[in-house]
């Protein structure tokens, strides 16, 4: 990570809060209810920072609609998987504490069987544009669509070359 006379910018520290995150994760759920008017499976969340945080992958977004698709996006981009496990081993933790963040201040339910549902559909995306943040906001949007569309955490996993 970057430093700034030995201390890390404070940029990083923004997007690394849990609080930042749980937006992230609010809005790709929304996507996500937005095909589907059902809950999201939690099993797609290991998915969701490591890529939407990337700056690398940030470019990749341009010219997609929720209309892309994983599968097109991943065709026109393969380098996107080369490093997303290791991408995902680093954001675990942040992860956890970001859906920790955004089921206790009630940004996100969980059922009984591990569903998640946005309690404020807009809430994310206007708090993320209020912070400089909307192309993200979008992107994580944008992949809770793709998400949505596949239905099934599996087939983004198997589409994205990883084991569920």
């Amino acid at each position: 990570m970057p430093t700034t006379s030995g201390f890390l910018s404070r940029d990083t520290y923004a997007e690394t809060n849990p609080a930042f995150c749980s937006l992230l994760l609010t809005a790709n759920v929304a996507g996500f209810h937005s095909v589907h008017d059902r809950p999201m499976p939690i099993t797609f969340l290991p998915l969701v920072l490591p890529i939407v945080m990337s700056g690398e992958l940030d470019s990749t977004f341009l010219y997609t609609t929720a209309d892309t698709g994983l599968s097109r996006w991943i065709v026109k981009n393969p380098d996107i998987l080369m490093k997303l496990p290791a991408r995902m081993e680093a954001c675990r933790e942040m992860t956890r504490a970001a859906l920790q963040f955004a089921l206790h201040y009630k940004h996100l339910s969980m059922d009984n069987e591990a569903n998640l549902r946005s309690l404020n559909l807009a809430l994310s995306a206007i708090q993320l544009k209020k912070l400089g943040f909307e192309r993200t906001a979008n992107n994580a949007t944008k992949l809770g669509t793709w998400f949505g569309s596949l239905g099934l955490a599996t087939l983004a996993y198997n589409i994205l070359g990883l084991e569920a």
